[in-house]
């Protein structure tokens, strides 16, 4: 793989690994806060939003981007996702967007010797998210932090 391919699918299988783990983060974060203190519950609820669209722009990118190794890992979401999520939102009462992990299930990977050709508009993506991914972790750093 040249080095562009690889920096485009090793960015988009990151951001399908961590930006799931980083939501997580922000649910369980909003879901351990007392009702008095309402002002970190709506932060933490927000940067949970901030992360599923994160996600869901990985997943829009993702489609032919990533390898199929990858997808077929259990990394990215395992056949008990979907009802972990339910469940979750069940317990928790907190939202979630499942239709993220539907998405996830569809996406189509590329197999090895059949590697993508990448245009300058998917690298710029892909750099943007990269940007705005690094820009959202640090903001949940601050907030636990705090």
């Amino acid at each position: 793989m040249s080095d562009t391919q690889t920096y485009v699918t090793s960015s988009l299988e990151l951001h399908l690994f961590f930006a799931r783990i980083m939501r997580e983060h922000a649910l369980f974060l909003k879901a351990g806060f007392l009702p008095q203190n309402a002002n970190e519950i709506r932060e933490a609820e927000h940067l949970l939003r901030q992360f599923e669209i994160l996600l869901s722009r990985a997943v829009a990118l993702s489609n032919g981007s990533v390898r199929c190794l990858v997808l077929e890992s259990g990394e990215v979401f395992t056949p008990f996702t979907a009802r972990a999520e339910c469940q979750t939102q069940r317990l928790t009462g907190s939202f979630l967007d499942r239709g993220i992990t539907a998405r996830e299930a569809k996406l189509r990977g590329f197999s090895c010797g059949k590697e993508p050709c990448f245009s300058r508009r998917m690298v710029c993506q892909v750099q943007r998210l990269n940007r705005d991914g690094l820009v959202l972790v640090g903001h949940l750093i601050a907030f636990k932090e705090r």
